[in-house]
């Protein structure tokens, strides 16, 4: 056997001993929270519109929401080989999660070795799924695969148009689950340049076709069924009116974005990038300029940057900078290896960063534990016995609105009441009115969806996504009183029966 041959042999089994390494720490992650019935309810939305196309019907037709339709063909693709139940989804995340720190681990190998690899792809994993919201499948973990793999193929791969294409073809279907990262899809272009070292037209077209075959495919696929404007209300119209309404100052929205992305939670990440960014700097310094890491911190400078198209910060937002900022804080965390000095002072960081980390899958894993003791199943939260209640009164393509937890809709087969997939729509009146004409408000939609006298109410005593209309609140209540009357209860969850 070749020398040749045998490194890679060995190279091989290192990625796959890596792979299986961060698999398990995904499923320790996350499969203690496969089983909830709702984490957050903007995994309920993309499982609504991804079921749309289980239907045979198109997203933005007849159900709608503001993120761009591949996202939910992932949800979609998920259900139709696991089924309508829970377990779909949050499969879709442990895959998205896995992949891309797989991914990450390998930029980060190819950069500083295997030791800073390993660590790159660990810290992706944690810091994916870290926060409360984090566990259920959101379109940052959708998106994850795809912005590491254009990362990656641009950062460790040729200069060669196919490579280039293939950077490009990721971007776009990474702007197509996530439309706000086309700032980083835009900054794409500026990196290349520096990889470069010059500017090469042929290089740059090559990259804009390769992230305009994503976007012809979709609308292909519309115009073919005669709903391309349907595509241009979600995909563009839409999102920019939600923008539009929510936005802030783009200085508070970074200044409010580096803030989150630094908080004392993840200090892990935040510190071990921040030495990773101290060091390349001082390479720079001196002379030794590494242009693969300049690459990495430009495209978190652009990810930053996009969360001033949002108009606000979420904490699930900052999962969009984990891969870049896992691949700089592997390189530093491998510098640690050296003097005792050094070695306490990453076994600091590892224990102080990673115990905040694995408490909230062992809290989790006890507590499914419990409710197998305690009935048999570890689907048995509210949630769940609110399914199992409306599927006992035949609710499948019955109308039942849902004010929270609309998971259940999708999970019991009931039908929503109104074509706005998340319940907040109704507080939003610059959205309202790009599906449905100015002049939209809470009230008119609250009304329709009352003319067709849903079966059933689902609620929190909570309503305070309705609190700035109070004339849709005084409706909603006089509804209840005269048609409704409270049937049962799951906890903090109230339904609502029409008499």
């Amino acid at each position: 056997m070749s020398v040749r041959n045998e490194e890679g042999r060995v190279s091989g089994e290192s990625n796959t001993r890596v792979g299986l390494l961060l698999l398990l720490a995904t499923l320790f992650m996350r499969v203690p929270f496969m089983f909830e019935g709702q984490i957050d309810w903007d995994e309920a939305t993309y499982t609504l519109l991804g079921h749309e196309l289980i239907e045979g019907r198109l997203p933005f037709v007849e159900l709608w929401d503001n993120k761009p339709p591949v996202l939910y063909m992932a949800y979609g693709l998920f259900e139709a080989i696991f089924g309508r139940t829970i377990l779909a989804p949050r499969l879709l995340g442990i895959v998205c999660v896995w992949l891309g720190a797989w991914i990450v681990a390998r930029t980060g190998r190819r950069l500083g070795g295997r030791a800073a690899g390993l660590a790159a792809g660990l810290l992706t994993v944690v810091f994916s799924s870290y926060h409360p919201g984090e566990f259920a499948t959101m379109s940052e973990h959708v998106v994850l695969p795809f912005l590491a793999g254009a990362v990656h193929r641009l950062v460790t791969g040729d200069q060669r148009r196919g490579n280039l294409l293939l950077v490009g073809v990721l971007m776009g279907i990474a702007c197509l689950v996530r439309n706000s990262l086309a700032v980083t899809g835009a900054s794409v272009a500026l990196v290349l340049v520096v990889l470069q070292r010059r500017v090469s037209l042929s290089s740059q077209a090559w990259l804009l076709l390769g992230a305009l075959l994503p976007v012809g495919l979709l609308a292909a696929v519309y115009g073919a069924a005669g709903e391309l404007d349907a595509l241009i209300t979600g995909l563009v119209r839409s999102p920019l009116a939600y923008v539009t309404e929510i936005s802030g100052s783009p200085l508070a929205v970074i200044g409010e974005a580096l803030a989150e992305t630094f908080r004392t939670k993840s200090f892990l990440l935040g510190l071990s990038f921040l030495g990773g960014v101290v060091l390349f700097v001082r390479q720079w310094r001196r002379g030794a300029l590494d242009r693969r890491q300049l690459a990495v911190v430009l495209i978190w400078v652009a990810t930053l940057l996009s969360f001033a198209s949002t108009g606000r910060v979420m904490d699930h937002y900052v999962m969009q900078v984990v891969p870049t900022m896992a691949i700089m804080g592997g390189l530093f965390l491998t510098t640690l290896r050296g003097t005792r000095t050094r070695r306490i002072v990453l076994a600091v960081l590892l224990v102080g960063g990673l115990a905040g980390a694995v408490r909230a899958p062992v809290r989790n894993a006890l507590l499914v534990n419990a409710r197998i003791a305690e009935a048999g199943t570890p689907f048995h939260d509210e949630v769940h016995q609110l399914v199992e209640w409306l599927k006992a009164r035949d609710v499948e393509g019955r109308p039942v609105y849902f004010m929270q937890y609309h998971i259940a809709a999708w999970l019991s087969g009931a039908r929503q009441p109104t074509p706005y997939a998340h319940p907040t729509a109704l507080n939003r009146p610059d959205w309202l009115s790009v599906w449905e004409g100015e002049g939209s408000t809470a009230v008119g939609e609250m009304q329709k969806i009352f003319d067709q006298q849903p079966l059933f109410v689902v609620r929190q005593e909570d309503r305070s996504y309705l609190a700035m209309w109070p004339q849709a609140v005084a409706l909603l209540e006089a509804t209840l009183a005269a048609d409704y009357r409270l049937a049962t209860r799951f906890d903090e969850i109230l339904v609502y029966e029409r008499r």
